[in-house]
C-alpha cells in the first residue's frame, strides 16, 4: 500500500476530523436517548400495565426518535463522502500513489458509519425488546392473582378452579356437570401473548442480535454470496432454536415440537429462493475465494463455467466489495487477458477499477 503524500493528507484530514466529531456527538446523543427513553417507557408500563395503547404508542415515539438519528447520521454520511470525493477529483490529487491510500481512507470513514447507524438500529431493537420485557414482568403478578381467583358455574353457581388459564377453554363444572366457556384475565392473555413472547427476545438476545448483525451484512452485500446467505441462515436457526426452547419453557399452552417450529420459521428464509439465485451465489462464493488465494488457474477454471446470466463486471464488483481494491484489480488484470482486451491494460484496469470500486460504494 502506497503511503498517502502529505499534501494530500493534509486536504483530507479537516474532513476527516470533522466527520469523527460528528460521530462522537451521534454516540452523546444516543445515550442520551437511551436514558430518557427508559425513564419515559417505565412511567407508561406502570402507569397503562393492562393497556397497551398508550404503551404502543410510546414504542412508537421511540421508533421515530431513532430513525430520526439514523437518518441523520446518513444525510452526513453523504456530505462527507461528497466531500472527500471532491477533494480526491482535484486533478494534482490524482496521483497513482494517492490512489490506494484514498480508497483505504474512504473504506474506513465508511465503516465507521456502518458501525455506528448499526448501534443505533440495534439499540432501538434491544431497548424495545427490554421494556417490553419489563411490562411482561409487570404482567406476571397481575395474572397470577387473576388465575387464582375462583370461577363461579354459570348453571349451579357453585364455585370452582380453573385449570387451564393460558387460553379460552370450556371446563365442565364438577358440581352440575354443566359445561363453561372461561376466558383469561386481561393481564393473563396479554401475559401469554405478547409477554411471554418479550421474555423469550430478551433471553436470546445475544442470538438475536448476531441475527440481526447478520442480516444487515447480507443486505448491504450488491452480490451476495452462497457463503453470505449460509452466514445469515445458521445465525437464523441458533436464535429461532433457543427462542423456542424458552418459549416452551414459559408457555403451558405451547405444545409443536422445537424442531417442527424452527423449521416452519427457516421455511421464511429459504422458500422463495430461485435455483438461478442460487447458481449466481455459489459461482461468486468460487469467485471470491479464487481472489482471495489470488490463483489465476482457479480463477480461470471458474470462469470458464461463468452462468450465462452473470456478468463479468457482477463478479469484479463482488469480488470489489468483499475483499477490497488489491484483489479487484488483481482480477481485472487477468479478466482483461481472458477476454482479450485490446486496450492498454494498465489504463484500462483503472479505469474499470474507478468504476467498479464507485459503484459497490455507493
Amino acid at each position: 500500500m502506497s503511503p498517502m503524500s502529505e499534501k494530500f493528507a493534509s486536504q483530507l484530514q479537516p474532513v476527516v476530523a470533522k466527520w469523527d466529531g460528528f460521530l462522537a456527538k451521534v454516540e452523546q446523543r444516543l445515550q442520551e436517548i437511551y436514558v430518557e427513553a427508559e425513564a419515559g417507557m417505565d412511567q407508561l408500563i406502570t402507569m397503562h400495565t393492562t393497556d397497551y395503547g398508550p404503551i404502543g404508542a410510546g414504542f412508537t415515539a421511540l421508533q421515530t426518535r431513532f430513525g430520526g438519528l439514523s437518518r441523520k447520521v446518513s444525510d452526513t454520511w453523504d456530505k462527507i463522502d461528497e466531500m472527500l470525493d471532491e477533494i480526491n477529483d482535484q486533478k494534482e490529487n490524482r496521483k497513482d500513489e494517492d490512489r490506494d491510500a484514498f480508497d483505504l481512507l474512504r473504506d474506513q470513514q465508511r465503516d465507521k458509519y456502518e458501525a455506528l447507524n448499526e448501534k443505533v438500529d440495534l439499540g432501538y431493537q434491544y431497548l424495545a425488546i427490554k421494556k417490553s420485557a419489563d411490562w411482561a414482568r409487570q404482567l406476571y403478578p397481575l395474572s397470577q392473582a387473576e388465575i387464582q381467583q375462583e370461577k363461579a358455574c354459570t348453571q349451579c353457581g357453585a364455585p370452582f378452579q380453573q385449570t387451564v388459564y393460558h387460553q379460552a377453554v370450556n371446563l365442565t363444572c364438577p358440581h352440575c356437570g354443566s359445561v363453561n366457556g372461561c376466558n383469561p384475565g386481561i393481564a393473563t392473555a396479554m401475559y401469554f401473548g405478547s409477554g411471554v413472547h418479550a421474555l423469550a427476545e430478551e433471553q436470546c438476545w445475544a442470538e438475536q442480535e448476531a441475527e440481526l448483525k447478520a442480516q444487515n451484512t447480507l443486505d448491504a452485500w450488491r452480490h451476495p454470496t452462497q457463503v453470505d446467505l449460509q452466514s445469515r441462515l445458521d445465525a437464523a436457526q441458533v436464535y429461532w432454536d433457543k427462542y423456542y426452547q424458552v418459549t416452551k419453557q414459559l408457555n403451558p399452552g405451547f405444545d409443536q415440537p422445537l424442531d417442527q417450529a424452527a423449521a416452519a420459521k427457516m421455511k421464511h428464509f429459504t422458500g422463495w429462493d430461485q435455483p438461478v439465485e442460487k447458481e449466481k451465489r455459489v459461482y461468486l462464493a468460487q469467485a471470491v475465494a479464487a481472489a482471495t488465494n489470488k490463483d489465476p488457474d482457479a480463477m480461470r477454471q471458474i470462469a470458464a463455467n461463468r452462468p450465462h446470466h452473470v456478468d463479468w463486471t457482477d463478479t469484479a464488483e463482488c469480488i470489489g466489495e468483499h475483499l477490497g481494491t488489491r484483489q479487484c484489480k488483481w482480477f481485472l488484470k487477468l479478466w482483461h487477458e481472458v477476454k482479450g482486451e485490446k486496450r492498454d491494460k494498465k489504463k484500462w484496469v483503472n479505469e474499470e477499477l474507478s468504476d467498479i470500486m464507485d459503484t459497490v460504494r455507493r
